[in-house]
């Protein structure tokens, strides 16, 4: 994903969907790799139990364009993995 920019990994679904939706709503496009293997193979991704580590962390990129506006909102949020 070379015009994409990864901002965190995360063990935790939750996290990763309040991630999600705060840089979607300040109109980021983003993309979610590992989603559906670990939807289908995990625990679900708004359940409370761990991810299935044989498919990876959930990873959650943007543009390489907002980068740092991303970077930047996750942080004040407390959501920097």
């Amino acid at each position: 994903m070379r015009e994409w920019y990864l901002v965190g990994s995360f063990a935790s679904g939750f996290e990763l969907w309040r991630a999600k939706t705060l840089l979607e709503g300040a109109g980021i496009p983003t993309y979610v790799q590992n989603e559906h293997s670990q939807s289908i193979w995990g625990a679900g991704l708004l359940s409370s139990f761990p991810l299935n580590p044989a498919f990876g962390p959930l990873r959650l990129w943007v543009p390489l364009w907002a980068k740092t506006q991303a970077q930047t909102l996750l942080a004040s949020e407390g959501l920097s993995p």
